[in-house]
């Protein structure tokens, strides 16, 4: 009975161990990849992860003075005191004002910088797979020699 009482704590605890005490609030933004400038933190990128002790957390979390800048200059400001949802994480996510100038500029910037993700994905995936390459050649008498190469 204790031997089974032991083994039953010890699989609570494994799993337990997998178990998250942070909590998640992500800032977003329409269009993406502008830039969140909260004081005292170094500028981020949006989507912005941001990790909480959900311990260390009420009803809300409240954030220094932050707003999200696009290229083009156009700002929003970010809800000082942001909502914690029993359920799972938060998401805040800041639109462009729809009247500010050069929207197409940070549509564009949006879009590079997606497409520079993408580059970075296939680059690093090409680097974890293995690559052969096979050359064949005919010798003198007709007979095909084929060497095979990993890079």
């Amino acid at each position: 009975m204790r031997k089974f009482l032991y083994i039953n704590l010890l699989v609570v605890a494994i799993y337990c161990s997998g178990c998250s005490s942070s909590y998640e609030l992500t800032i977003d933004s329409t269009p993406q990849n502008a830039t969140l400038y909260c004081s005292g933190w170094a500028p981020k990128n949006t989507p912005a992860e941001l990790y909480y002790n959900k311990n260390d957390l009420d009803s809300y979390i409240v954030l220094p003075d932050c707003y999200v800048q696009w290229p083009s200059g156009a700002k929003v400001e970010v809800p000082r005191n942001v909502p914690v949802y029993e359920t799972g994480g938060t998401i805040f996510t800041a639109t462009r004002p729809a009247g500010y100038p050069n929207a197409e500029l940070d549509y564009q910037n949006d879009y590079r910088q997606k497409q520079l993700q993408l580059q970075q994905e296939q680059l690093n995936e090409m680097r974890r797979t293995k690559y052969q390459s096979t050359d064949c050649r005919r010798d003198f008498l007709g007979n095909v020699h084929c060497e095979t190469s990993n890079w």
